[in-house]
């Protein structure tokens, strides 16, 4: 066997970044019977059955080795719509006897109280058990699997919630916003007649751990 070919390929295997990985194609020549043949993926042959493609011509071979990745591909791959959401806060909450509820510094270069609230629409690609999350283009959201991301299936009602809750979340920011924006006068004066941006919170379910 002769290499007559080297080339560096996209192939359907996920790196964990994406759903594709590179992989090193290489075409070799028979001396003895004039045959091209392209050694597949281990995963891919596997799955397909066969090591190797083979054809008469240096573009026929590559054809095949194309349409064996197309094969694989289309076998092995599931997709399900999926949202993906993260949610981070930045608090030092502590019960009436000084005792502490919950601590947490979790956005960067945050302090005082703050709560972050990410969710989107995606797709968890699945080939063959190697997992990535794609937007419904099929580009890469940039999410790595081995970062453990969050997400769970979809549904109408559970795309809702997170809306409704982003609105809830907006609607204090507009009303903390022109509270506080406010002139000095305007500001002690809502203060000191007990304007609320909230209603009292319920002591009774503030609880140390």
């Amino acid at each position: 066997m002769v290499v007559v070919k080297k080339e560096l390929s996209r192939v359907p295997i996920s790196d964990g970044k994406g759903p594709y990985s590179n992989f090193m194609m290489i075409v070799k020549l028979s001396a003895r019977d004039g045959t091209f043949s392209i050694e597949l993926p281990e995963k891919i042959g596997k799955t397909l059955g066969k090591e190797f493609v083979t054809g008469k011509t240096l573009e026929s071979v590559e054809t095949a080795f194309s349409k064996s990745l197309k094969e694989y591909k289309k076998l092995l791959t599931k997709r399900k719509k999926v949202i993906w959401y993260e949610f981070k806060k930045v608090c030092n909450i502590r019960d009436e006897k000084g005792g502490c509820v919950l601590t947490r510094q979790e956005i960067s270069f945050c302090e005082g109280t703050a709560v972050q609230l990410n969710y989107d629409i995606m797709y968890e690609h699945d080939v063959a058990g190697d997992k990535t999350l794609l937007w419904k283009n099929g580009n890469w959201t940039g999410k790595s699997i081995r970062d453990n991301p969050t997400y769970m299936d979809w549904t109408e009602d559970r795309e809702q919630f997170f809306k409704d809750t982003k609105q809830f979340l907006e609607m204090l920011i507009l009303r903390a916003d022109k509270f506080f924006s406010s002139d000095k006068k305007t500001l002690l004066k809502m203060i000191d007649s007990k304007t609320r941006l909230l209603p009292e919170p319920k002591k009774e379910t503030v609880k140390s751990s």
